[in-house]
């Protein structure tokens, strides 16, 4: 599975920004998106960034697939990419990684 990561941290996005806005109705939590990905203080796991989000703080949701910080437009802001290929025994593998960014 190679989007794994970007699918869940999709979902995870999703529910903490209808955690932040005390909501699940679509048409309320989706102005949180972008809030809950960018500065506010850093957290990985669902049960740390909501306990921050109890407390009433800013939370930056930093992913499984890497950091998010959406953009206005609703686009992550970085993302991490793989370049896959085959070793000598036809194994896939990760043959390097790359960080973008989008300004």
């Amino acid at each position: 599975m190679q989007y794994a990561p970007q699918v869940y941290d999709c979902v995870m996005t999703t529910a903490l920004a209808a955690e932040a806005a005390h909501s699940t109705d679509p048409k309320v939590f989706k102005d949180k998106m972008n809030e809950v990905t960018k500065d506010g203080t850093k957290c990985n796991t669902f049960a740390t960034c909501k306990k921050l989000l109890d407390d009433g703080k800013d939370i930056d949701y930093d992913g499984v697939s890497g950091p998010l910080d959406f953009q206005e437009s609703g686009e992550p802001g970085k993302t991490t990419i793989e370049v896959f290929g085959y070793d000598k025994l036809g194994k896939l593998k990760t043959l390097s990684t790359k960080e973008s960014s989008i300004s």
